[in-house]
């Protein structure tokens, strides 16, 4: 009995699934897919898996962490950028490293290369002043190549040191936006 049944169950699926995507289709203006030979009675019925619905073969992109992660249980130490060097141009810190390079910064940060990060590049923030103890917390991270530039760059005007400061105040838009940060 539970056999009829579950093969009854799996061709009323397949019939709903096969509907709805000639729906689908019609709804679109694309002519609906070919009619397919009918189901086999017997053990075919029973194995047949039901049509996936025509959505549920499109991956979403998986989802980037917010850009900046005060707080969180960072792994990345403090200055410290991270990324994959196995990742695509577009998600390495190329535009972080140029402005390192022009505000005279680069010094200042170290590099981990992290062959398991998929989120794009990080930097590591120093814990907020006053926290005190060792709770294994750092001031958490920043994500993504444009935030970690604009960081380095008000970092930089910040400290005001050598040419790197007029680079930064340039970077930046000038004092003003560097001391409202």
């Amino acid at each position: 009995h539970s056999s009829k049944g579950s093969q009854k169950k799996a061709a009323k699926a397949a019939a709903k699934a096969a509907k709805k995507a000639a729906a689908k289709a019609a709804a679109k203006g694309g002519a609906p897919p070919p009619a397919s030979a009918p189901a086999k009675a017997g053990k075919a019925a029973a194995t047949a898996k039901p049509a996936a619905a025509p959505g549920a073969a499109i991956k979403k992109p998986a989802r980037r962490p917010a850009a900046i992660g005060i707080g969180t249980r960072s792994k990345i130490p403090p200055h410290t950028l991270s990324f994959s060097p196995n990742s695509a141009l577009t998600d390495r810190p190329v535009v972080t490293f140029a402005v390192a390079v022009l505000t005279n910064t680069v010094q200042d940060y170290g590099i981990n290369s992290d062959h398991t990060r998929a989120a794009g590049p990080g930097l590591g923030l120093p814990k907020p002043q006053g926290s005190g103890g060792s709770t294994g917390i750092n001031g958490g991270e920043i994500c993504g190549d444009v935030t970690i530039a604009k960081y380095v760059a008000r970092r930089a005007a910040a400290d005001a040191v050598g040419y790197g400061a007029a680079a930064a105040t340039v970077l930046t838009g000038g004092a003003d936006d560097a001391a409202a940060s």
